[in-house]
């Protein structure tokens, strides 16, 4: 929508530029007036012959310049001059669509009674409903459903308006929506659900609308991966915290059997790592290269999370599958105080990984040459 709306003010660019030509197949003045809503000059406009289902180059026509900008009287002199209300611009919006995504309630009533498609949809799928939904309209939404709108249609990507509401954070119109029978619970094509998209967003306020509506908490998208997991990739821990309480499994994994902790602690978010902890994750588990949460944390160097994952538990030379310890990831990675830390906590500093590569090594070959400095300064042979 944020595209089609860049797009929408270039194309007035056009309209309105130094040039012409460039408006040769539409007047410049009526598009004007639909803008100005200035019904004085559109209808003298029109007596003299404009055209008034004309278009531009990018196909937007005087009536969805009009109903964009919310010019009611505007829009019922061009209807009453018999612009077509079913146009599409080259996006395959119509005015319509254009009306409630600005939440203009008046026009779209008027613009569905006079022959526009209520549930009519742009090139990619996406219904007036689901505009109105995603921009927070609720007045829009409500009349939009009080006109046959429906309430499940879903766009090229199998989203729904509900899904668009619910990532966007719009509880109240969740709750219209959900009066008039729409599926929270169901995910569009990669199985995203409208819990997975409004905790990824940190929206705690949906997320409690939805939970309480019942929806699944440890649902998994078309990866495997769960509304934890997309708070935990966020850091939003009050997003955690609610899933957690309403049963939010810690520890599932996803197909490739990363966690939401090894998630959290990759991403460095300590306090959303902390409560996974405290909901039971466990410190030591590892994924299907058996990578712990130290070692992707250890990795990007977010030594915050480091220090707590030692804390908690975690074997400090806990190696993956190829013998890979946080130490040697560490090391590509130049971050010399997660190098100490790890020193000071144990870690072995010659340890060799199946290729009998140790972490001095690995930081000679990635040109880290501080690293190679500290580590042979703490016996690294």
């Amino acid at each position: 929508m944020k595209r089609n709306r860049v797009m929408f003010a270039m194309a007035l660019g056009v309209i309105f530029g130094a040039c012409a030509s460039a408006c040769a197949a539409v007047s410049t003045e009526l598009m004007e007036a639909a803008v100005s809503g200035d019904t004085t000059k559109l209808q003298a406009i029109i007596s003299a012959g404009a055209q008034v289902n004309d278009s531009d180059k990018g196909g937007l026509t005087p009536l969805m310049v009009a109903a964009f900008y919310g010019r009611s009287e505007a829009v019922k002199l061009l209807l009453a001059n018999g612009a077509n209300a079913q146009a599409v611009d080259d996006d395959g919006e119509t005015a319509l669509i254009k009306a409630a995504a600005a939440g203009h309630s008046d026009l779209v009533a008027l613009l569905v009674d006079r022959g526009a498609d209520v549930n009519g949809a742009e090139k990619r799928g996406i219904t007036a409903l689901m505009i109105a939904a995603f921009n927070g309209q609720s007045a829009t939404v409500r009349v939009l459903l009080d006109k046959g709108a429906g309430v499940n249609s879903v766009d090229a990507d199998g989203e729904k308006a509900a899904l668009k509401a619910a990532a966007a954070g719009h509880e109240e119109i969740l709750r219209i929506l959900a009066e008039r029978g729409a599926d929270l619970a169901g995910g569009q094509k990669a199985g995203i659900t409208s819990l997975m998209a409004a905790a990824f967003h940190g929206h705690e306020g949906v997320v409690k609308l939805l939970l309480d509506r019942k929806v699944g908490v440890n649902a998994g998208d078309g990866g495997g991966e769960t509304a934890l997991m997309k708070a935990a990739a966020r850091g939003h821990h009050g997003v955690a915290r609610i899933l957690l309480d309403a049963g939010a499994d810690a520890n599932a994994p996803e197909k490739r059997g990363v966690r939401p902790l090894m998630i959290a602690a990759f991403n460095g978010h300590t306090e959303t790592a902390r409560l996974l902890l405290k909901g039971g994750a466990t410190v030591n588990a590892e994924d299907a290269s058996g990578e712990t949460a130290l070692l992707k944390a250890a990795s990007q160097g977010r030594l915050e999370t480091v220090e707590l994952l030692v804390r908690r538990g975690a074997v400090v030379d806990a190696a993956e599958k190829q013998g890979i310890t946080p130490l040697m990831v560490a090391a590509a990675g130049g971050h010399l105080e997660v190098i100490g830390f790890l020193l000071d906590h144990g870690a072995s500093v010659n340890a060799r990984s199946k290729q009998r590569v140790t972490a001095l090594d690995v930081a000679s070959r990635k040109g880290q040459e501080k690293v190679v400095e500290f580590l042979r300064s703490r016996g690294a042979q």
